[in-house]
């Protein structure tokens, strides 16, 4: 016979809830599994009674009840006040004292926690408590599991204070977690917010191999930050050796924090890192600088580097940003960055800028300089850049106007044989639009001012120190469109014509010195280019036509594009008489043919290439293809080619591979074929499960000087919930291999 009690009272409910967090950096990412925990998912029992807040409901197969003293309760326990459930085999209940003492298969659950036990001692009215021999399983609002563990004794101390003793943690299932976390005591302030803990021992694997030891840690209970030791990390290489940081985080305040980071590098010394981040309502921005004091490896040098990154929203259309970076000295990268990519910058840029809208304009100034790192020429230094755009916002009978104008001052440190000086330039441009279902023509005419103002410190004897150009510009850009239906109606194939042609006379340009111009390299987009340089140090003196056709396939359903394919080239009709320093004058009548191709080649299979052939050696001059495969058992392939005749024969193979339950096979090798040797290799494994993914990757890569290797090798855990051991092989992955996640 089912017994059922229902009593007002006028207490509140238990309120339970546990975070173990180790860093205010959580771990966010959405292709873990899912880990089903000991408690299983949980529902909720919903009595058919409405009940308040205050009400307890009481349900039992059996009842001995008693106005006063102790009720005894048998079979399927049911005790409901509030948000609090609580399940049994028995229990004995005093109703004036609202104690409950439960045992044999005990559940408990609350908004935020769950808990299984074979005794648990509860008290409705003043939230204490006393579980043994718990199990409990953390939740969030949504329902999802965070964590759970297992604890000797959790004591409920009123409604805001919980002590957990002899407790583990982990996002694991806890019969084999791979990773958890041991403390003696964990307390856990939910008023404030805040948990402590005790011997804390990170463990990972079945076996329980201790990893990391803490004496004692503090940690939040929200998203709320608090200062403290984050996770630690290593990396290997040749040339630092062994690195072990140990980073202590500073909470400063609400919007901006602190981020100390020692770097104990065994061949070199101590290095520390400093991260300063702020965040306000209209400015944001992040202070990195490290120093490595007194490098071994360098006559005891103190090296440096420091990276600036801010940005200002000054008025709602006016905006500033600001980035600098710079090293102690050249061969800083090479030595500590580790990685391929870093060693092979050539330059740091430094660079202010004021950016501010209107509705038809836009307005620019910008101080901009570089530090050399390679021992090449230096680039000149913008001191300042002021630059005008004006276009109306609305068109006149589909005709569009614009008028760029810019200022630069060039400058340079080294001025031996060097022009420095200003550059005034101002660019009119009208277009005119005709288009229709199946058709555009789109003439434009543009005309270009540009006045210089030069230091010539002896380069160019016969240059003029106030050189000027003006040059017309007329294009006429035009294209036909014609389609059909594929695949009974699914698909739409495009066959679009395209032709365009443009023409600006030839002006002697040799006295204007080169300060940021440079020949653009030939590719597809620029068959619809009305000038080959960049910059506005030279101008192209053209008469040619150029033309194309595209095709694609298209997803009637979607309108997604499937495949594309396209053809061009450029044919002249006078010699290119303006050329930079070191360059000839161009006579061919014909450009390379330009092929592009795209597109989806099976379910699982894309591919893309690019590819110039010179008609009249009828040999391809240049091309790259790359065929990426992806599929739904997480088997990632990436195969690229690219060379340029005479300069470069490069190949380049990545892949993630699953080998086996729950580990892969990952890396890349990047090869040139041109000289036989390899520029980067990486390789490694990964494990990884629903709570936790360990990687192991070694890389062996070309430094800047071309001629010797460096080796490094990392190893990087991730557990669930808890944040990352190790240095940045995921990003090392994420970087090399793409489709990686």
């Amino acid at each position: 016979m089912k017994v059922t009690i229902t009593k007002i009272t006028q207490n509140t409910g238990l309120s339970l809830s546990l975070y173990l967090l180790l860093s205010p950096h959580l771990l966010a990412n959405n292709q873990w599994q899912y880990c089903e925990p000991k408690t299983g998912k949980q529902t909720r029992f919903s009595p058919s009674e409405n009940l308040s807040i205050d009400d307890i409901y009481i349900e039992a197969d059996q009842a001995l009840l008693r106005d006063e003293g102790i009720s005894e309760l048998n079979g399927d326990v049911i005790i409901i006040k509030g948000s609090n459930q609580l399940f049994s085999d028995t229990a004995k209940f005093n109703r004036l004292a609202e104690e409950i003492l439960a045992k044999g298969h005990v559940r408990l659950q609350t908004d935020n926690l769950s808990l299984e036990s074979d005794q648990v001692a509860f008290n409705l009215a003043n939230n204490n408590g006393t579980i043994n021999n718990a199990y409990y399983q953390v939740n969030s609002p949504k329902g999802k599991n965070n964590g759970q563990g297992k604890s000797q004794l959790i004591k409920r101390q009123g409604k805001q204070h919980t002590e957990l003793h002899n407790a583990d943690y982990s996002t694991c299932p806890v019969e084999q977690p791979s990773w958890k976390i041991s403390s003696s005591k964990i307390s856990l302030d939910h008023e404030k917010e805040v948990g402590t803990a005790r011997n804390i021992t990170l463990k990972v694997s079945k076996h329980n191999i201790p990893v990391f030891y803490f004496p004692y840690f503090s940690f939040p209970l929200s998203d709320q930050r608090k200062s403290g030791f984050l996770v630690p990390s290593y990396k290997n290489t040749d040339s630092s050796g062994l690195g072990v940081s140990i980073p202590y985080y500073f909470n400063l305040a609400e919007n901006y924090d602190y981020t100390l980071t020692p770097t104990i590098l065994t061949n070199r010394g101590l290095m520390l890192g400093n991260e300063f981040r702020y965040i306000a309502e209209s400015h944001q921005g992040v202070l990195n600088y490290e120093i490595l004091l007194n490098d071994r490896k360098r006559n005891d040098e103190n090296r440096y580097h420091y990276n600036v990154q801010h940005f200002s929203q000054l008025t709602e259309r006016t905006r500033l940003s600001l980035e600098a970076e710079g090293v102690s000295d050249s061969d800083y990268f090479d030595d500590l960055s580790g990685t391929l990519q870093a060693s092979s910058r050539t330059a740091l840029k430094r660079q202010l800028d004021i950016n501010s809208q209107g509705d038809s304009w836009d307005f620019l100034a910008r101080i901009q300089d570089y530090q050399l790192l390679d021992g090449g020429e230096e680039p000149y230094s913008r001191l300042p850049q002021l630059s005008l755009n004006y276009r109306p916002q609305h068109n006149f009978s589909d005709t569009d106007f614009s008028i760029e104008t810019e200022f630069v001052n060039f400058s340079k440190k080294n001025t031996n044989n060097i022009a420095t000086g200003s550059r005034f330039d101002i660019n009119a441009k009208i277009t005119k639009h005709f288009a229709g279902a199946g058709y555009f023509i789109k003439p434009a005419v543009s005309l270009r001012h540009t006045q210089y103002e030069l230091d010539l410190h002896g380069a160019n004897g016969n240059t003029s120190p106030s050189p000027s150009r003006s040059l017309a510009t007329v294009s006429i850009d035009s294209g036909l469109y014609f389609e059909r239906d594929m695949d009974q109606g699914k698909k739409i194939q495009t066959l679009e014509p395209r032709l365009f042609y443009t023409h600006t006379p030839y002006t002697d340009q040799n006295e204007i010195p080169i300060f940021d111009t440079a020949k653009n390299s030939f590719s597809y987009n620029q068959l619809f280019s009305s000038n080959r340089f960049s910059g506005k140090d030279r101008i192209e003196d053209a008469n040619r036509l150029s033309a194309s056709l595209s095709s694609r396939i298209l997803d009637k359903q979607n309108g997604d594009e499937l495949f594309r394919a396209s053809i061009g080239q450029i044919f002249h009709f006078s010699d290119r008489r303006v050329t930079i320093p070191t360059e000839t004058v161009e006579t061919d009548s014909r450009s390379e043919v330009a092929i592009e191709f795209s597109g989806q080649v099976a379910k699982n299979t894309r591919i893309a290439s690019t590819s110039l052939w010179d008609v009249s050696s009828n040999a391809f001059q240049s091309g790259a293809l790359q065929l990426h495969y992806k599929d739904d058992k997480n088997r990632l392939v990436n195969i690229g080619y690219r060379h340029r005749k005479d300069e470069l024969e490069q190949s380049n193979l990545s892949l993630a591979v699953p080998i086996e339950k729950n580990w892969s096979l990952i890396g890349s090798w990047d090869h040139d074929l041109q000289n036989n040797r390899d520029l980067e290799n990486v390789v490694g494994v990964e494990y990884g499960n629903c709570c936790i993914k360990s990687r192991l990757v070694a890389r062996r890569y070309l430094t800047s000087d071309n001629n010797t290797y460096d080796n490094a090798l990392f190893a990087e855990f991730e557990f669930k919930g808890l944040g990352s051991v190790g240095d940045s092989a995921k990003r090392i992955l994420e970087d090399r291999i793409y489709g990686y996640d």
